[in-house]
């Protein structure tokens, strides 16, 4: 008798606290700061479920695993939960996202895209999952040939060279808003992220970054194509790499994939890890252009995979913003300007979710590495 009032006693101090209990773990909270569509999972091909309005409060449960997407509660709209762009949100200045519980639900309803390059696109994880062993060992063998851990290169076309692209991180014009996470990294290579690149040039293709035409005499050997001479007079670590635009207007699927071969094999032996980055394109761009575009993206992440080195699908990502994170000119990324803000315009801007996912790519190196 004694033992049973006992456990009585207990259950009932355990629900006396209940209240205080949930109160202490609680989900965060936000509330809408425009009219945003309320989707069945993360991402623009799962099912609009209805419209949140601005000034809603809204419970936080999960995020997808770059933090673009989160999964909210609102319990004065029907239905009560669902996805919504972390842009349309405005978070505690002292939330971070890392703190949410990451959820596994896919970014694209594949059962919703018809077109086969499409689907096979979406598919593909917007950011590395892991660090591959060939990815390890790239870093070592760089490592032993002098490269320098806190540095990284930029290779690419016009939205590569945009004084907006990772630059203001050296200057410390940014806001990471709720991705504070990201902070180690920014100081880590803080110094190398305005680092100007003999590799990156308004107007230059997969093809003509191993050209000594596009070179810089200044820096390069005689007849050293940029690529190589980008390695080895900034000797870095890792490479950003984001050709497409202009390679869809001149090359073909063939050439391009000996291209995506090549630049991936000149890294490797100059020890340095080359991020592979799908670029976005528009259908506003034209049909031929568009499904052009789709190949090649599909051809870079297929070399990338073979080879084992990291791939940042930024198409997959883009495809949620306006006009897709492409401006009129349907070629360049769109820019909130000249600082790095994460405090909602990575729901609007191209350049500004690029930004975004590079870091995130990066803080994936710099945790599994042995970075000093």
């Amino acid at each position: 008798m004694n033992r049973l009032l006992i456990r009585w006693g207990w259950i009932a101090l355990f629900v006396t606290l209940l209240p205080g209990l949930a109160l202490a773990q609680s989900a965060p909270r936000a509330a809408t700061v425009q009219r945003v569509a309320l989707r069945g999972g993360p991402g623009e091909t799962y099912a609009a479920l209805g419209l949140l309005h601005p000034g809603l409060d809204v419970t936080l449960l999960e995020r997808n695993p770059s933090a673009t997407w989160l999964r909210v509660r609102a319990a004065t709209v029907s239905p009560g939960e669902g996805w919504v762009l972390a842009g349309g949100l405005a978070l505690d200045g002292s939330l971070s996202l890392a703190d949410l519980p990451v959820s596994d639900q896919p970014g694209a309803d594949l059962a919703a895209i018809a077109d086969e390059d499409l689907a096979w696109l979406y598919a593909v994880p917007v950011l590395p999952e892991e660090v591959s062993e060939a990815t390890r060992a790239i870093f070592i063998a760089g490592q032993a040939l002098g490269n320098d851990p806190r540095t990284i290169s930029k290779v690419g076309d016009s939205n590569s060279a945009s004084r907006y692209y990772l630059s203001p991180l050296s200057a410390g014009a940014y806001d990471l808003g709720p991705y504070t996470f990201l902070q180690d990294t920014v100081d880590y290579f803080a110094e190398s992220f305005d680092n100007p690149s003999v590799a990156v040039r308004v107007g230059l293709n997969a093809f003509s970054v191993f050209d000594p035409i596009w070179d810089n005499p200044a820096l390069c050997q005689e007849n050293e194509p940029p690529l190589v001479c980008e390695y080895r007079t900034a000797q870095p670590a890792v490479a950003v790499i984001m050709f497409g635009q202009n390679d869809a207007r001149v090359l073909n699927s063939t050439q391009y994939a000996q291209q995506m071969r090549q630049i991936i094999e000149t890294s490797i032996e100059a020890g340095v890890i080359p991020i592979m980055v799908t670029f976005s394109i528009a259908p506003a761009a034209g049909e031929p252009l568009f499904h052009q575009s789709l190949r090649f993206n599909r051809i870079m992440v297929e070399v990338a995979q073979e080879y084992g080195v990291p791939v940042l699908n930024f198409w997959a990502a883009a495809r949620a913003l306006p006009g897709y994170g492409i401006g009129a000119d349907q070629v360049h990324l769109t820019s909130s300007g000249a600082r790095v803000t994460f405090t909602g315009y990575q729901s609007e801007y191209g350049l500004s979710l690029h930004n975004l996912l590079v870091l995130q790519t990066l803080d994936l190196l710099r945790r599994e590495l042995p970075m000093p």
